[in-house]
């Protein structure tokens, strides 16, 4: 996890974006929210979070946006993609310290 102000702290709120597009600064509100059950973590702290419903072999952009207390938000992370297969997981590293699971379930 990422902290409210680089690596310390805590952030508020988490912003995790998925396109079959790339995902860019300009495009970042266009892409589909993804709904984020979990709280941000302590600085440091590793979190995963699990996709469901993606249609194997299609290609999948992610990118986050982090929130901290002052209600500053960040610019996007590095945008990482998926692709997944069926009964493979797919661990990927996104910006902030961020790591994302993607599995067809």
């Amino acid at each position: 996890a990422t902290g409210d102000n680089g690596s310390s702290g805590q952030a508020t709120a988490y912003d995790l974006r998925v396109s079959q597009n790339p995902i860019t600064p300009a495009n970042f509100f266009s892409a589909s929210q993804l709904p984020l059950p979990i709280a941000p973590s302590v600085s440091g702290s590793e979190e995963s979070y699990t996709i469901a419903n993606l249609v194997n072999g299609a290609l999948y952009y992610f990118a986050l946006k982090v929130t901290d207390s002052a209600g500053a938000t960040s610019s996007i992370s590095n945008v990482i993609t998926a692709q997944p297969q069926s009964g493979i997981k797919v661990a990927s590293q996104a910006g902030y310290d961020q790591h994302f699971v993607f599995s067809e379930i």
